[in-house]
């Protein structure tokens, strides 16, 4: 095993005097300086005299929106599509008749829900497109809050230069309309001011009071300016990775007192991060002593503090965004710290940020878990006893429980419980009893009990290993809460727990409040074969005491029917659906001009634009473009069209310099999906559509039945059923899976987290999800294998085109769309590698100049052992080329010159593992093997083994992955590959 230098320092520091804070490394000498400087926190408090509560808004992810599925892997709680028909609503000072940038209903809506959790009010980005519609609403009577600008800044200023008086013009403009809304958030009658984003480069002390000078001289000394900063842009004394000595604490201190004297508070939105999780040690003995002791200072009594925390952040790609919630850990670790640092600000970040899965607000998948805690430490921060939130049932435990819905073997199974104090409580302790069952209802784990504190928000988390329990597949959670010799049980509702040998590409926690589970809602759900090649069907039968506003079927965490009397657009047993995706890289200059074509098929249709109902409408037999941009914003149309027309219609695309083509619609009953590539990135995929499109307004019934028409993803999916009623209750059902034993079973390896150990596993081979991509052209640019829709690639574009899942906002499915916007989309013409057939007849695919697949995250599996080949013909050697992988924290292999290298970020070691291969010929095929067992790690070229190292653990920062290409670097493969697959070793 190579060592980097980060880690042998990390070695010898082993053997020094150290004391671990968390994250932070200091030595002896800064420990005991920072339990000296702690003494300063004993006094301090929140210089307003209280601490608000705020929560930073997008605005733009309205209730109202019905484009929730397939995208973000959760939704608003309190979505209604009804919203969209309002056409007015009513203020102090007038009518306005249209709706704006921010819908009323919904923003009414949401306005009751922060005062019903106490919180005072929202953040928001009056700069940014349509954002300050917020101050024509906040003071609406019955949902007046009170409104917290942040200004967006990102630059930095160089010491001892001017800021240009025009950049700060916009900034100016935006205070002045701040100061004149009665709303706008104030201390001592100032109004105060956030930022965001934090510094890059550092904190910009130049550019913060230019701006703090003009204000007071425009409009005068009537704000409180508190932008995101941060303690940590010093050098330290002994190096990047030395531990803090007091001389570098010294130095953040005098850092933080230059910035004080700058503007009128520090506000930390950093939190300290240990293994995605949150680290309270971190802020809690290192950041809160450094930043009390300096605002203790005399100098300072008049300055503030602010603080971001956090619920987690986590999309369908892990670009980045990898803060793991841990059940509400996270949540009440942050919010914790800063009601301990006596901040006069709380910023929950964010309240509706769809795009990170950052939402505090209500979810399906959080129900009401945070605004409870939330609330809780709004009534902590008042001194005031905390009551039980109206509309509760206090016979009921107000506990939560949490969990992941989706684990690939390896990973801790963990099930959070936390206790939310209300005076409710009929004993000091709750003992706490949890079982998980298999889908006959047997019991297959019985956890020991375990007690829980019942007057403070205290939790438990119950862990067991996965490996022992794959077998199963599914897992229901029970649990019996027994106090004062009384018991509660809940053996039905709370969400299954899927297992999957080795892939998942979902990291969403589902949080669910006792009190806030629907306890009068039943529903069974049956698949029974079709009458068309690859669908099912699936009759569901639910009711409830409350009418119901939801009711839908889950795939994995993917809603594939939301039920309505009006049924969506959905392929059924006399038509076909068809989706047809458009999509190209950021700033593409591609438009289109020309048409799509619909040969042989009288009985089209298609559904209209407008989201709901979704009518029905005849559609010419053509669909004209003329000059129409497409960028990497998501188009699509939907069609259907009779089973009698499919037989023998015809797609013709005459889109001239994009993409020309013809498709027979019986090939893609066959192929499933089938894709036509263009300049720029432009893929145009034609998919079988058997999903929902949008989501429909409320169903208010108490009970329904149905049966619909399903395409399962892969061999063994798994359904089940999730419901909400009217007062926002939720209800899971006992899933469905479509895994039969094999008979045939097979061993690999994973490594157990839970027990910090690599271990074998024997599975039944059904469960297991071997990857073959079919370099073939028959599907066009879509990279198909048979394993599953959800990880089918697309040629130079974004997988969602083809998979259907994970699309989130823009650049979701198409790792390389940052990397190319950054360098400039003029610069790609051609990224989508060519088909072409060797004289072996082997199929392959040419990458040169600048072309890749995208290929979604979960491929290689980040805690089982895999082994992957390709087959490779380089044309030319180059300093690096990358043939597949995602990351330097995940998995990686390409070429160093001649050479093949694949390398692995385990979690485990604080260096890259990295083999290094036998040479490649240029002009030569060559099949490269990388095996990683959970044992060791090698490299092998023609069967000919390179270096092979001890190696075990589980990737670092699983994310999304590409072929041919690395989304930070470019390093673009030039030559051809013939083959990649992925099997678990």
């Amino acid at each position: 095993m190579r060592l980097s230098p980060s880690l042998l320092l990390a070695l010898v520091l082993l053997y020094a005097p150290l004391l671990a804070l968390g994250q932070i490394l200091c030595d002896e000498e800064a420990t005991a300086y920072l339990k000296q400087l702690s003494a300063a926190s004993a006094n301090y408090a929140p210089r307003s005299g209280r601490t608000a509560f705020f929560s930073r808004a997008q605005l733009k992810y309205g209730l109202e929106r019905s484009d929730y599925l397939h995208r973000w892997g959760d939704r608003p709680l309190l979505q209604d599509t009804s919203f969209q028909d309002l056409g007015s609503f009513t203020v102090s000072d007038g009518v306005y008749s249209d709706i704006g940038f921010l819908n009323p209903l919904s923003y009414q809506t949401m306005a009751g829900v922060l005062k019903r959790f106490d919180i005072d009010g929202f953040a928001f980005f009056p700069g940014a497109k349509g954002r300050r519609d917020l101050y024509r609403h906040c003071g609406t009577p019955g949902a007046a809050i009170a409104v917290l600008p942040e200004f967006t800044y990102s630059g930095f200023t160089p010491p001892g230069t001017a800021v240009d008086p025009a950049l700060l013009e916009p900034y100016l403009e935006l205070a002045a309309e701040a100061l004149a809304s009665p709303q706008a958030y104030r201390i001592n009658s100032k109004i105060v001011i956030t930022t965001y984003p934090g510094p890059s480069k550092g904190n910009d002390l130049v550019f913060w009071a230019a701006l703090k000078k003009a204000l007071i001289e425009r409009l005068g000394d009537h704000f409180i300016i508190m932008p995101h900063a941060t303690l940590t842009h010093i050098t330290k004394t002994g190096g990047k990775n030395a531990p803090y000595s007091k001389a570098d604490i010294d130095a953040m201190r005098e850092s933080l007192r230059q910035w004080l004297r700058v503007v009128d508070g520090y506000y930390h939105n950093s939190p300290a991060i240990s293994n995605r999780r949150y680290d309270r040690d971190t802020d809690r003995n290192f950041t809160i002593p450094i930043l009390h002791s300096v605002l203790a200072e005399p100098e300072f009594q008049g300055k503030y503090l602010a603080w971001g925390t956090k619920i987690g952040h986590a999309n369908c790609q892990l670009l980045g965004y990898s803060l793991d919630a841990f059940g509400t850990d996270m949540l009440r670790g942050t919010v914790g710290s800063a009601l301990l640092a006596k901040a006069d600000v709380i910023n929950l970040v964010e309240w509706d940020e769809e795009n990170e899965n950052t939402c505090f607000r209500p979810t399906i998948n959080t129900s009401f878990s945070t605004g409870r805690i939330i609330r809780y430490f709004a009534a902590q921060a008042k001194n005031a006893t905390p009551t039980v939130l109206p509309g509760d049932d206090p016979a009921v435990p107000n506990l939560i429980i949490s969990s992941r819905r989706i684990l690939s073997a390896g990973e801790a199974l963990e099930i959070e419980i936390v206790n939310v104090p209300d005076g409710t409580a009929p004993a000091p302790k709750y003992t706490l009893d949890v079982r998980l069952c298999n889908l006959s209802g047997q019991t297959v784990h019985q956890f020991p009990p375990r007690q829980l504190a019942t007057a403070e928000l205290t939790a438990v988390v119950f862990t067991v290993p996965t490996p022992d329990l794959l077998q199963h597949q599914v897992l229901i959670p029970q649990l019996t809460v027994t106090a004062a010799g009384t018991a509660f049980t809940v053996s039905e509702g709370l969400q299954p727990i899927e297992l999957r040998a080795n892939w998942n590409w979902d990291y969403v926690w589902v949080k669910q409040p006792l009190r806030d589970l629907d306890r009068s809602a039943s529903a069974t759900l049956t698949v029974s074969p079709a009458a068309v090649d690859g669908a099912v069907a699936i009759t569901v039968q639910a009711k409830s005491a409350s009418e119901l506003r939801n009711l839908e079927i889950l795939e994995g965490c993917d809603v594939i029917y939301s039920h309505s009397v009006l049924p969506d657009y959905r392929e059924t047993t006399e038509r076909v659906a068809i989706a047809a995706a458009f999509q190209a890289s950021r700033q593409s200059p591609v438009r289109l001009t020309g048409a799509i074509r619909w040969h042989g098929a009288p009985s089209l249709r298609v559904r209209s634009p407008k989201n709901w109902p979704p009518e029905d409408m005849p559609e010419p037999s053509v669909w004209t473009y003329t000059d129409e941009p497409i960028t990497h914003w998501p188009v699509a149309r939907y069609a259907s069209l009779s089973r009698e027309d499919a037989a023998s219609a015809e797609i013709e695309v005459d889109l001239p310099g994009v993409a020309q083509g013809r498709l027979k619609v019986a090939e893609l009953l066959r192929l499933g999906s089938y894709g036509f590539a263009g300049p720029h990135g432009f893929n145009l995929v034609f998919r079988l559509y058997a999903s929902q499109v949008a989501m429909p307004p409320p169903l208010n019934q108490k009970e329904a039945s149905f049966t619909i028409l399903a395409r399962p993803t892969r061999a063994n999916a798994v359904f089940y059923v999730q419901t909400v009623n009217q007062i926002y209750q939720t209800y899971r059902s006992a899933a469905v899976s479509l895994f039969r034993p094999t008979g045939a079973t097979e061993s690999f390896h994973v490594f157990s987290v839970a027990e910090n150990a690599a271990r074998a596993i024997t599975a039944d081979c059904g469960l297991l999800m071997p990857l073959a991509y079919d370099f073939s052209p028959q599907r066009g640019s879509v990279f198909f294998t048979p394993a599953s829709q959800e990880l089918l690639g697309v040629l130079g574009g974004f997988t969602p085109q083809a998979t259907g899942v994970a699309a989130g906002e823009s650049i979701y499915g198409n790792p390389m769309d940052t990397f190319i916007a950054r360098k400039g989309s003029e610069n790609y013409p051609d990224l989508a590698p060519k088909h072409r057939q060797d004289e072996q007849g082997r199929h392959a695919l040419d990458f040169t100049g600048a072309s890749y697949i995208s290929v979604p995250l979960g491929a290689v599996p980040p805690y089982a052992g895999y082994e992957v080949e390709m087959d490779v013909m380089p044309t030319e050697f180059t300093a690096h080329q990358t043939l597949f992988g995602n990351d330097s924290a995940g998995f990686v292999l390409g070429l160093r010159q001649d050479r093949p290298v694949a390398s692995i970020y385990c979690n485990q070691v604080l260096a890259m593992l990295t083999v290094t291969g036998p040479p490649l010929t240029a002009g030569q095929w060559s099949r490269i093997t990388v095996r990683f067992d959970q044992q060791t790690l090698s490299l092998a070229v023609n069967g000919v083994v390179g270096e092979t190292i001890p190696a075990s653990g589980y990737q670092r920062y699983p994310r999304a992955y590409t072929v041919g290409a690395h989304y930070r670097f470019g390093n673009f493969f030039h030559g051809s590959i013939g083959r990649l697959t992925i099997t678990p070793k």
